[in-house]
């Protein structure tokens, strides 16, 4: 089942309800991206995957360093003035 839904992080009752998540796609800026690794990284599902996007290049190895912090592993990486990260949960 597809669920597309916009929220201020993790704990809206919507996506509590339907965690975890085999895809989350987040098109945010860098700052937000960081604070919300705990958050994406719980409701992943296992050997889900997560599309980060809305950071600058300079800002790509400290958001990819939060997730692995998480034990999420890079998959692609797109670089360029707007990267985007795929990585993906053990």
């Amino acid at each position: 089942e597809l669920l597309l839904a916009a929220a201020d992080g993790m704990e809206s009752p919507l996506l509590v309800a339907r965690a975890p998540f085999e895809l989350i796609v987040a098109n945010i800026l860098a700052g937000p991206l960081i604070a919300l690794a705990p958050e994406f990284s719980r409701t992943l599902a296992p050997h889900g995957t997560l599309v980060l996007a809305g950071l600058l290049d300079s800002q790509a190895s400290a958001v990819l360093e939060a997730y692995n912090d998480f034990g999420l592993e890079l998959l692609n990486r797109r670089d360029g003035e707007w990267p985007v990260l795929v990585v993906q949960s053990p």
